[in-house]
């Protein structure tokens, strides 16, 4: 902390310095400014406790210059709760008739994490295309590959 500060830091009232030591779990033996800037505090750390208990003109004293007070909200304003749409990644797999992929290729091995109940949200965090989705739902002349609802 820079020695500047020192003189603000004196004019502090005891019960300030206390808070003070408490709160940075300081020893509380000597002076606060020395205490700080031997456990590495500095003016910003002063400053932001200072502000966490309201103690405004102490911050004032600080910086230097007078903190400029916006009035705000009395109370938390709650955020809007927004109602749940149903989007095509949550429909789920409800059956599986066939793999049709070769079994040395990379698809059938992604196409075996095609099971009931999973949805296609965790198909695509799991490593399956959106083009093994797509194909699986068209299929073949046959039908298709996996029904999902």
């Amino acid at each position: 902390m820079l020695e500047r500060y020192r003189a603000a830091i004196d004019t502090f009232s005891p019960g300030v310095t206390r808070a003070m030591t408490v709160r940075f779990n300081l020893q509380g033996s000597g002076d606060l400014f020395d205490e700080l800037q031997q456990s590495g505090y500095g003016q910003a750390d002063l400053c932001l406790e200072l502000l966490r208990l309201n103690l405004i003109p102490e911050v004032e004293v600080l910086i230097g210059k007078p903190i400029q007070r916006v009035p705000g909200f009395s109370h938390c304003v709650p955020l809007p709760v927004v109602p749940r749409v149903e989007t095509p990644d949550d429909r789920r797999v409800v059956s599986v008739v066939r793999n049709p992929r070769l079994p040395t290729t990379p698809s059938f091995h992604r196409f075996q994490l095609f099971r009931p109940g999973v949805t296609i949200r965790s198909l695509l965090k799991r490593g399956v295309t959106r083009r093994d989705i797509r194909e699986a739902a068209r299929g073949d002349k046959t039908g298709p590959w996996v029904v999902f609802a």
